[in-house]
């Protein structure tokens, strides 16, 4: 065998385990891809999930609140009910205070002049 074909030779199996290297490291390549896809697709799902529940989350708040401002609503309203309420009363105590006041200055009065009646009679 000739030098050339010796040579020819090595680079012909230099180029087979070359051959065989990349058909290896193409084949792991291909493994770790479809590994990555599923990892991919598994974490795609997971995201679509979480997302139902933020969805359904937010639609709970959303009631939540609107529970909230009607809630609020008939507080304010029961609030306004009884300001009016302590306003009227505030009204009947001082009209019955003043017609007490009214009541008591007109005894007061007579009670002065019987005293002064008696008084005049006394001298």
């Amino acid at each position: 065998m000739s030098t050339y074909d010796a040579r020819l030779a090595t680079l012909e199996k230099d180029v087979a385990v070359m051959q065989q290297d990349i058909i290896y490291k193409l084949d792991e390549n291909t493994s770790e891809i479809a590994t990555l896809k599923r990892i991919t697709l598994d974490h795609g799902l997971k995201i679509k999930d979480l997302t139902d529940h933020v969805e359904a989350l937010d639609f709970r708040l959303n009631g939540v609140k609107i529970g909230l401002e009607s809630l609020k609503q008939e507080v304010e309203a029961m609030g306004e009910k009884f300001d009016k309420r302590l306003i009227s009363m505030e009204e009947k105590f001082d009209k019955r205070l003043i017609s007490m006041e009214e009541k008591s200055n007109k005894q007061f009065s007579q009670v002065l002049q019987m005293l002064a009646t008696l008084m005049n009679k006394a001298v």
